[in-house]
């Protein structure tokens, strides 16, 4: 295996700071999720929130997206 050159250590940088990032969105999402939830429930705004629910998991599957992306670009610089 040859030793990764300057070009490909910082895009291996670049693409681990995405990941970073990415495991805090998706972290924060289902705590999200849960308080709009809880204020649906509580408060009876339903027509406004149930939007905001689909909303969170149009944003968790772009996540999940966004992660497998990464695993194979990071896979990619391996070769």
């Amino acid at each position: 295996m040859s030793r990764a050159d300057k070009r490909d250590t910082e895009l291996r940088a670049m693409i681990e700071t995405i990941g970073c990032e990415l495991a805090i969105i998706r972290r924060a999402m289902p705590i999200t999720r849960l308080r709009i939830e809880q204020a649906r429930d509580r408060t009876g705004l339903t027509s406004l929130l149930c939007p905001a629910l689909d909303e969170i998991d149009d944003v968790s599957r772009s996540a999940s997206v966004i992660g497998d992306q990464v695993t194979a670009a990071l896979a990619k610089l391996k070769e």
